[in-house]
């Protein structure tokens, strides 16, 4: 996209939002839309729960996190 497309960029980036299955939350708190502050208690709760199985391995072995070893 070249430059002076802010309004075809702006669409773009809130497509891209909305795959992330944040459901209307994440675009809206992006953009400061109605007030949004938190994301809606599910969201939180498959978040973490899809995270859970790797939150162990992931700051060590992408992150290389040395804390572990200090």
């Amino acid at each position: 996209m070249s430059a002076g497309h802010l309004e075809q960029a702006r669409a773009a980036f809130l497509q891209g939002l909305h795959t992330l299955e944040a459901g209307d939350w994440l675009p809206a708190a992006v953009t400061h839309r109605d007030g949004i502050a938190t994301p809606p208690q599910q969201y939180v709760r498959q978040l973490f729960d899809d995270y859970a199985d790797e939150f162990d391995a992931h700051p060590v072995k992408q992150l290389r996190y040395p804390g572990h070893q200090l």
